[in-house]
């Protein structure tokens, strides 16, 4: 998945003859705390709530004003885990994407990022959740696959982290199944250690509907 595959048109970019009442308000509309000023196709920058809150005349112009604008952006042919990083690491509510001239294109909102991170680690299927810890050297995901595949298991999502507090690794698995005793059994024989299961038995419909009433409430 890439930035163009992403994102949206419906949240219109400042210009800057919009006055800091316009900024306030939109941003209010769009449930968002950053917008991107654009001039002609040209973006010139990240606009976000905390740049206005001391702002003395709200009928004024960005224009006239110095600002502290943010120069983020995303490129266009960029994988969304670009995106993720720029979210996380700049605390941003959206991220404005441009083409290879620096042209702006759209913007990519937080709340789309939540619904594609449920997509990628199909938060919202059902079935049951394992964490494995490890020591750095001593796991093969191409042998838990094929532990959990030879009990008729899919993995559905995998995600490895380093523990911040040792050498150990944690290897945390979405599966397909809900009843995963014989998996765990498989696992312990070949001397995996499961430190965390969820196995979801009724629990999928409420999460299901808890993230789609969330994705509705970001959406309003």
């Amino acid at each position: 998945m890439f930035a163009s595959d992403l994102l949206t048109n419906h949240i219109l970019p400042l210009r800057t003859s919009d006055t800091l009442q316009n900024a306030v308000d939109r941003m209010m509309d769009f449930r968002v705390n950053h917008l991107p000023i654009v001039n002609e196709s040209d973006l010139l920058g990240l606009i976000s709530d905390t740049d206005l809150v001391e702002q003395p005349d709200y009928s004024l112009p960005l224009g006239s004003l110095a600002l502290g604008i943010t120069y983020s952006y995303v490129f266009d042919h960029q994988h969304a885990f670009d995106v993720f990083k720029m979210i996380s690491a700049q605390k941003l509510t959206l991220v404005p994407v441009v083409d290879s001239q620096k042209r702006f294109l759209g913007s990519i909102t937080l709340d789309k990022m939540v619904e594609y991170g449920g997509i990628l680690t199909s938060a919202i299927q059902p079935g049951s959740i394992l964490v494995i810890e490890s020591s750095e050297n001593n796991y093969s995901i191409s042998e838990i696959s094929q532990i959990l595949e030879s009990n008729q298991c899919q993995i559905l999502s995998l995600h490895v982290n380093s523990s911040p507090d040792s050498r150990k690794v944690l290897i945390t698995l979405k599966l397909n199944k809900s009843e995963i005793s014989a998996e765990l059994s498989a696992l312990a024989r070949y001397n995996y250690q499961v430190s965390f299961t969820q196995q979801e038995t009724g629990f999928h419909d409420e999460a299901q509907e808890r993230f789609e009433s969330f994705m509705n409430y970001l959406n309003m």
